[in-house]
């Protein structure tokens, strides 16, 4: 039996900056610009997490799975909105009224279920069933605010979400012969949203069947031929296929490809949310959208030789319909389909170890996401992304692991209101583990360690985490 709990605790780190949002009115037969300036801080509080996950053995090869898991978010962040109003000639920038908030954000998710699993002659075999609901309580107070319509204390907002889904989902697999082993399964999923973020209550169900065979013709080759079959209760059937191919050069060389198609179905929120955020933006559903379809094609080279080892591979998705959002003008946006789109790039990855425990990881992925139909980019995308990492492992004497690494993300695009820009965000992180006697581990690690800050990625500061695991 497996007991994991986590823990992580983030302080206010103040106002991130301001963002601006403008957009053209009309008045008293003049026209002028509203301007809408808004200062966030993180959110700040505790995060906790407990999970449990028991297994009784019913004989050599046949298993029962119980496992349930608990997380609970309570978090706090201050705003402030400044409204600004230019009618020329009459008057440039007047502040009309000015607004501060807080903001309280309580989170509740659970999860239990139970699953069977086993082994026989012919192959392997897994049965599972879950439960999730997930609540959010969300209210924003004015604690401030220079008009006379409301004063400090009074509720701004209030946003209410609940979420419940059942799950099953089973598989099999069956060895014929030597040189095939066939899998098949299936999943239904059962879902219901009801939120003051959407129009009503939605429930919906999707079902979903399987079938793959892994070829092995010689000890070079193998190729995975595989079919799909999804259903949505609102949205209909799609049959996808995909192959894929790894082949041996050496006992230390390989390459693998792939190609295939892909579908999603849009979910409740994107089809049916009507949300307005007091101090932010209002989010709107298109009950119009349709799902999203792509042929997916991607290869990759990989090798290892002594204490080095790396990756390179290349991939390209086209889609179509892709699920994305727009601005409306001002702060409202709303979900839409992007006719055509490109989502394609290069992944590269090297290894090299140091000594018997330390090893240095360098990861590098650049991407290019573009409509296709305009050749305009994307956004909410980063361009470049890289990382290296040190990594420490001790684990065999001390029980202790370590690991130390740098995040940079590069010309990241993002879309903010009539803001088109690009921004960068580099983190450094820290996490050491300690395994005792007993089944007893626990973790400390610090998030962002340089506490950098980035209102256009949400990036809050400084995180610190600690978690523990037992198991007996």
């Amino acid at each position: 039996m497996d007991i994991d709990g986590k823990y992580s605790k983030t302080r206010n780190w103040g106002y991130l900056g301001s963002t601006a949002q403008s957009y053209d009115v009309s008045m008293m037969g003049m026209s002028g610009t509203y301007t809408m300036d808004t200062q966030t801080t993180n959110q700040y509080g505790e995060r906790y997490f407990v999970g449990l996950d028991a297994r009784y053995q019913v004989d050599k090869n046949k298993e029962i799975n119980l496992f349930a898991d608990y997380m609970k978010e309570d978090l706090e962040s201050k705003s402030m909105t400044y409204h600004y109003l230019t009618m020329l000639p009459m008057f440039n920038n007047r502040n009309m009224v000015t607004a501060g908030y807080t903001n309280l954000f309580d989170h509740e998710r659970w999860t239990a279920g139970a699953g069977y699993n086993g082994k026989d002659k012919q192959g392997d075999y897994e049965l599972r069933a879950y439960y999730t609901e997930f609540k959010k309580d969300q209210k924003s107070y004015y604690n401030y605010y220079s008009g006379t319509t409301h004063s400090a204390g009074d509720l701004s907002s209030h946003d209410e979400m609940k979420f419940k889904s059942i799950v099953t989902e089973g598989k099999r697999s069956l060895q014929l012969g030597d040189k095939n082993l066939l899998t098949f399964g299936g999943e239904y999923r059962k879902e219901q949203y009801d939120s003051t973020r959407i129009n009503g209550e939605a429930d919906s169900h999707y079902e979903a069947v399987y079938l793959q065979d892994e070829w092995v013709p010689n000890s070079r080759w193998t190729v995975i031929p595989s079919v799909r079959y999804d259903h949505s209760g609102d949205f209909g059937g799609k049959t996808t296929a995909k192959l894929g191919s790894t082949y041996k050069f050496s006992k230390n060389t390989r390459f693998k490809a792939n190609v295939g198609s892909a579908y999603r179905a849009p979910t409740a929120s994107e089809l049916y949310m009507d949300w307005a955020h007091n101090s932010y933006a209002t989010i709107k559903g298109n009950a119009n959208l349709q799902p999203e379809t792509s042929f997916n094609f991607d290869v990759a080279i990989e090798a290892e030789q002594g204490r080095t080892s790396g990756k390179l591979g290349y991939f390209r998705n086209r889609v179509k319909n892709l699920i994305d959002y727009e601005n409306l003008g001002g702060s409202t946006y709303q979900f839409v389909n992007v006719n055509n789109a490109i989502i394609q790039g290069v992944e590269a990855e090297a290894k090299q170890k140091l000594g018997d425990k330390f090893t240095l990881k360098a990861g590098y992925a650049y991407l290019d996401a573009f409509n296709s139909d305009t050749d305009e980019r994307l956004a909410n995308r980063a361009r470049h992304n890289i990382k290296l990492s040190l990594e420490f492992d001790d684990s065999k004497y001390s029980g202790v692991t370590a690991s130390l690494w740098q995040d940079w993300l590069l010309n990241y695009h993002y879309e903010l209101g009539n803001e088109t820009n690009d921004t960068h965000l580099n983190t450094l992180n820290f996490v050491v583990n300690k395994t005792f006697k007993k089944g007893l581990s626990a973790y400390v690690g610090v998030d962002n360690i340089f506490d950098q800050k980035n209102e256009n990625l949400f990036a809050d500061g400084r995180v610190y985490r600690f978690g523990m695991k037992y198991t007996f």
